[in-house]
């Protein structure tokens, strides 16, 4: 009699349901869910929407089970959609726990009032307005909506260290991080990105973002930015390429780039682990900023190491790297080209030098640009997070400490 007791434990999950209005579903083609934990893992997952393919359509259902069985774990999740051309459509975040060896449901709509609407990490958009995200998910998903604990809430630890940044600003100004600040003109440019307006004052050009992906603002501390706290102040970039069947969207940001006796490129990097695919994570380029055949010289990272990526008249060239990007680890990385036409590439203050040929008279265009996130990845692409941190472009060298 006691085999039959039913003694056997339930699953213990967390289902997200995701459905949108007539507006975002006749706009939407590729849907995007990250899951992030209160401890910094994080698991992406895309895919095309396919009207007409019960699998593909909306409404999209993703079970959520907590890694290990560790039904104490508490996470973010954050959907997004975006249309063909790779523009965001809307995005939706609920923060939540789980119940132990219990199934439970969380409902994110998509509306077009919400279409144009931003909210911070800890809100979601709701009828147009910014509402807590952080949500008790329901037996049902009809159910009304619950008001639960946020992530912050549950967890200290999420905001332990961040004094120490401080100590990171004092260390970068010593550095000569920090000498110029100019971000929409057209010699030096500085971006630390504590200022907010930063991604929208300048508009199409010459600091614009990437046109797919998604590019957002996070804080040492916050549950999207990495482990360890960023080198320098509170605020950082962080972007996130999300990928489909037929193809990748990337995730960059541009800053201007003159080419005045030698163009110098230098920021902070952060590439999360598991990218996976080689994928170019600074360039100084010529060419329209969205051409996929830009002429110019490329930094890349592959999972073996990196390489130097030439592209100039006459074809392509490319040069294994001494000194690879680790992910995993915030990073120091420079990409030069003097007036001699002379390439440099540094990590962390370690530093290597390469003939560039033709390059100076590539970089000498009127549409030379600076770029650092992920891009220029191969045609299947994959998902991919990086943060950027203390961005600065130069007429002079730019040396890392």
């Amino acid at each position: 009699m006691s085999a039959l007791c039913g003694c056997t434990s339930r699953a213990t999950e967390v289902v997200v349901v995701l459905d949108a209005d007539d507006v975002i579903r006749v706009d939407g083609a590729l849907l995007s869910v990250e899951v992030i934990s209160q401890n910094g893992d994080r698991t992406v997952r895309s895919s095309e929407i396919l009207p007409g393919d019960s699998t593909r359509d909306w409404p999209f259902r993703v079970p959520i089970v907590p890694r290990d069985g560790d039904f104490e774990r508490r996470v973010l999740v954050l959907a997004q959609v975006f249309d063909a051309e790779g523009e965001l459509l809307g995005v939706q975040r609920a923060q939540l726990s789980f119940r132990r060896n219990r199934k439970r449901m969380v409902r994110l709509f998509f509306s077009g009032d919400c279409r144009q609407q931003l909210c911070d990490e800890a809100t979601t958009c709701i009828d147009g307005a910014c509402e807590s995200a952080c949500v008790t998910p329901t037996r049902r998903e009809d159910d009304p909506r619950q008001a639960g604990p946020c992530v912050r809430e549950m967890d200290g630890g999420l905001d332990a260290g961040t004094d120490a940044s401080d100590a990171g600003v004092d260390a970068a100004e010593d550095a000569g991080m920090d000498a110029a600040v100019d971000p929409c003109g057209l010699g030096v440019f500085a971006e630390d990105f504590e200022t907010i307006e930063m991604l929208d004052r300048c508009g199409e050009g010459p600091c614009e973002t990437s046109p797919a992906g998604r590019v957002e603002f996070t804080e040492n501390g916050s549950v999207l930015a990495p482990s360890v706290d960023a080198p320098c102040g509170e605020r950082m970039l962080r972007l996130v390429r999300f990928s489909s069947e037929t193809g990748a969207a990337a995730a960059y940001y541009v800053a201007p780039a003159t080419f005045d006796d030698g163009i110098f490129l230098r920021a902070w990097l952060w590439l999360d682990r598991g990218d996976g695919e080689a994928t170019s994570i600074l360039s100084l380029s010529s060419g329209g900023r969205r051409a996929r055949n830009r002429e110019g010289v490329e930094f890349r990272w592959t999972p073996s190491g990196s390489e130097l990526l030439v592209r100039a008249t006459g074809g392509e060239r490319m040069t294994p790297l001494m000194n690879p990007v680790q992910p995993g680890r915030w990073t120091c990385v420079e990409l030069g080209v003097d007036e001699e036409g002379m390439i440099h590439v540094g990590v962390d203050g370690a530093r290597e030098t390469f003939p560039g040929g033709a390059l100076v008279d590539v970089m000498r265009s009127d549409m030379t640009h600076a770029r650092i996130g992920l891009n220029q990845v191969a045609a299947t692409g994959t998902n991919g997070t990086a943060w950027v941190d203390q961005l600065s472009v130069d007429s002079e060298p730019l040396q890392c400490p």
